[in-house]
């Protein structure tokens, strides 16, 4: 959990600097997603996607994320909720 945190605050490092890197977004992402935070880390990804909309790798990701959210919450990936992408800039 610890490695998790520690990347979530050196992508929120880099993205002070450029809030549209999106590898940085894509790898706070990622650890959102290990962390259980489902919400924002789809947020996160779609973000990254939006950014880069050709990157198989963060289509990867986002799909990986809204299956897991999907598992766990009972979550559809046509209704995310609203708030989650305003809360992270």
């Amino acid at each position: 959990m610890g490695r998790m945190v520690d990347a979530i605050s050196e992508a929120n490092g880099a993205l002070f600097f450029n809030r549209n890197y999106a590898k940085a977004i894509n790898l706070r992402g990622r650890a959102r997603l290990k962390l259980g935070q489902y919400a924002e880390a789809i947020g996160d990804l779609q973000l990254a996607l939006k950014i880069e909309p050709l990157n198989r790798e963060f289509m990867e990701n986002l799909r990986h994320a809204e299956t897991e959210a999907a598992k766990k919450l009972s979550w559809t990936p046509s209704a995310p909720p609203a708030d989650f992408l305003l809360a992270n800039f």
